[in-house]
């Protein structure tokens, strides 16, 4: 993906407003999977935040970081199985929040990244959380 391998900033706010035009209806709050260190490093920036503000600011909601998962690892090698595993590894932390929190994350391949960042958000106090993804990966 252009935006977030290739380092293509500038795709991260359309792609938001994009998003934001697809959202249903409209949360809280958006906050985004965080990446890991490794990829953060490599990249220079925060692909899936570069997404949210945008997405968050076209519905007129907050941005917040809400997650983040100190144990993570790099998926990108990884079968079906060993992304369900190491989602599950990853141990997703939320912050304390309320009411409907709508999730931002680059792609979707398993869905085991999204729901463990589900669950953390409804243990921590979401009533309800969506999902926004911009691809889906085979």
């Amino acid at each position: 993906m252009l935006h977030k391998d290739a380092g293509e900033l500038r795709l991260g706010a359309l792609l938001g407003e994009l998003t934001a035009g697809r959202a249903g209806a409209v949360p809280d709050v958006v906050t985004w999977i965080p990446p890991t260190r490794a990829a953060l490093t490599r990249r220079g920036f925060d692909h899936a935040r570069a997404i949210a503000e945008p997405l968050a600011a076209s519905l007129g909601v907050p941005c917040e970081a809400l997650l983040t998962r100190p144990a993570a690892r790099d998926q990108r090698r990884l079968g079906r199985q060993a992304r369900l595993q190491a989602a599950e590894e990853a141990g997703f932390v939320a912050a304390a929040c309320t009411g409907a929190v709508l999730v931002v994350d680059d792609a979707l391949t398993t869905g085991a990244t999204l729901e463990a960042a589900a669950d953390a958000l409804r243990a921590a106090g979401a009533t309800r959380v969506g999902v926004a993804v911009v691809a889906r990966a085979w």
